[in-house]
């Protein structure tokens, strides 16, 4: 066995035991979400969903997204794009589906994904609002399919599974482990990623998106979310996420950044201040 395949196993139990601790950690040191007496929202039966997506220079991306949407057999939404001063065709390529579906796109001269969120759902009126990046495609049906599944699971907040858009198998076994992951601790120390959040509008107006803190805003929505709301990860219909950050950095060194930011939340708190080297989007352009 090689020196690098001794540092990738060394990678993988690292992973492990990663995992293992923060699940340990969840069960012991939090109330477990599924034992805390929640008020749950009432969903209507055909219920209006506010898309809100955030984008900044995504020309190559966002077109593939808003087609998608265009497609999905549910039609009772309404369509957000937050553009974070974009310095490519951004705005320009959404606006060309201004008449195929509700669509707004609005400008936010101060950039941050939490700012652009919390923009969007003030301007939205939907009684579901759902969360996108905007290098992110829908499945078949997965508006219709995901919103069956939160009222039937009579939820306040979801983060929806996915699968990664990339045909190398390193790619796909990250994807795995980072799911399973998520899965097993959605219990009791709850986490979701920011490209696809599916939220009740009387939970969101509760708490927002914490505008200073620069990294994992999305686990802590998610988190303080869970404390007044049932939440659950919904996998039957899955969201394709792009894996163009894997595929332009390296995977090991990513992989690392982003155990060293959890180590960080669980030891020293959110993150609101730049302590290592990491390029906050702009991943559309050359």
């Amino acid at each position: 066995m090689g020196l690098f395949s001794f540092f990738l196993l060394g990678i993988t139990f690292f992973l492990f035991a990663y995992m293992l601790f923060s699940m340990l950690r969840g069960f012991f040191r939090l109330k477990k979400v599924h034992e805390i007496d929640l008020d749950t929202p009432i969903t209507t039966e055909s219920p209006l969903i506010s898309i809100v997506i955030s984008a900044y220079n995504e020309e190559k991306y966002i077109a593939k997204l808003l087609e998608s949407i265009k497609i999905q057999n549910y039609k009772n939404f309404e369509v957000i794009v937050v553009d974070d001063n974009s310095e490519d065709e951004t705005i320009n390529v959404a606006k060309k589906f201004e008449t195929d579906i509700p669509l707004k796109v609005v400008i936010k001269k101060i950039r941050g994904v939490a700012g652009s969120r919390n923009y969007g759902a003030d301007l939205s009126r939907g009684e579901l609002i759902l969360f996108l990046d905007a290098d992110v495609i829908l499945t078949e049906k997965f508006l219709e399919k995901n919103i069956q599944a939160f009222k039937k699971l009579k939820l306040s907040s979801a983060f929806v599974d996915f699968k990664p858009i990339s045909h190398y198998k390193i790619d796909l076994i990250i994807a795995w482990v980072y799911r399973l992951w998520l899965k097993l601790v959605q219990y009791f120390n709850p986490r979701g990623p920011g490209f696809c959040l599916l939220i009740h509008r009387d939970l969101h107006k509760k708490m927002h998106f914490d505008e200073t803190v620069i990294m994992a805003e999305d686990f802590d929505y998610v988190r303080r979310g869970a404390m007044l709301g049932k939440f659950r990860i919904l996998t039957g219909y899955p969201v394709l996420v792009s894996w163009r950050r894997f595929e332009k950095e390296r995977r090991v060194i990513l992989v690392l950044k982003y155990l060293f930011f959890e180590l960080h939340r669980i030891f020293f708190g959110e993150i609101r201040k730049k302590i290592i080297p990491y390029d906050f989007g702009d991943f559309g352009k050359n």
